[in-house]
């Protein structure tokens, strides 16, 4: 009777060492899961801020060169406005132009 209890004890405690290196083969395999996960995640948050970094840098560039161009093109603006002639100062009724024009033709034709 002893021996048969020990023997079915013996099968008992192997049954838990089979049962306890499961347990912590899946634990060790859940720690390993999750430190790989918060690595992907570590490197995708990293990616991001990478972008949005990039992002920023270009449009910050873009702005920049956005405001040379509109600079650039008020300069140049500015400099036809003051080449440019003022027409106001030889406006010309139309009618002292009909009477010039008369007064050249009389001369003109005696």
């Amino acid at each position: 009777m002893e021996e048969g209890k020990n023997g079915r004890r013996e099968e008992w405690k192997k049954g838990r060492k089979i049962k306890k290196k499961r347990r912590k083969r899946r634990k060790r395999q859940k720690r390993e899961k999750k430190q790989k996960r918060q690595k992907r995640d570590k490197w995708q948050k990293r990616q991001k801020r990478q972008k949005r970094e990039k992002r920023r840098k270009r449009q910050k560039r873009e702005k920049k060169q956005k405001g040379e161009k509109r600079d650039k093109r008020q300069k140049r603006r500015k400099r036809q406005k003051r080449r440019k002639i003022d027409v106001r100062r030889f406006k010309i009724s139309f009618a002292s132009l009909r009477e010039i024009i008369c007064y050249s033709l009389s001369i003109l034709y005696g």
